[in-house]
């Protein structure tokens, strides 16, 4: 999808998420990519990895639910004006 945009990568940014689920075969592909050696970006690439749910207890994992969503719904009411573009 970046390509369409801006096929020579030089406004693009690579999200790379999940690194801790990539196989061990793959490692060295995967470290060539973030290297910036097999897809070329101009702004390279980002590793995004979420943390889990495990190890945390119903009452962390709700409290943090809440949180965000209370959040989402404090951005979301914020009235704003749309950009116009020319």
């Amino acid at each position: 999808m970046a390509w369409e945009v801006h096929p020579n990568g030089e406004r693009t940014l690579g999200i790379l998420t999940k690194p801790d689920l990539v196989d061990k075969r793959m490692e060295d592909v995967v470290v060539s990519i973030i290297n910036n050696e097999m897809i070329y970006f101009n702004k390279g690439y980002m590793i995004v990895k979420c943390r889990g749910a495990q190890g945390l207890s119903l009452h962390t994992k709700r409290s943090r639910i809440t949180r965000t969503y209370s959040k989402i719904t404090h951005i979301f009411s914020i009235n704003y004006t749309p950009l116009k573009f020319s």
